[in-house]
């Protein structure tokens, strides 16, 4: 959440998620005990943010897509898969990366940045 906050999203993640402070599993009806959880919570109590935020991965991707669309102008690209990359500086450009994209629908394309 402190990354979060540098970026000025925090308090709608928050405003969009589940705060905790504790949680409970259950197995076969009965509660257990998950330890990775539960060694977690008391590291915790150094942060600010010292809550377990459980939010839907739709909605953090909408929220921080939109963040990106108003701070660069540009809209996030979905369901492009990185084929291949490759770094290279000789040309002296400032673009030493190459990636090969693919898309279901679009096709294939060659990027640099």
């Amino acid at each position: 959440m402190e990354l979060l906050e540098e970026l000025d999203v925090a308090g709608e993640v928050i405003q969009n998620a589940f705060i905790g402070r504790t949680y409970a599993a259950y197995a076969n009806g009965k509660r257990v005990t998950r330890k990775a959880w539960q060694s977690m919570l008391p590291m915790m109590d150094t942060s600010f943010h010292n809550y377990i935020v459980n939010i839907r991965q739709n909605n953090s991707q909408r929220i921080f897509a939109s963040r990106y669309k108003s701070d660069s102008g540009k809209s996030v690209h979905y369901s492009w898969e990185i084929v291949s990359q490759e770094v290279d500086s000789s040309l002296g450009d400032g673009y030493n990366v190459t990636a090969e994209l693919s898309h279901a629908q679009q096709g294939k394309r060659t990027v640099r940045w």
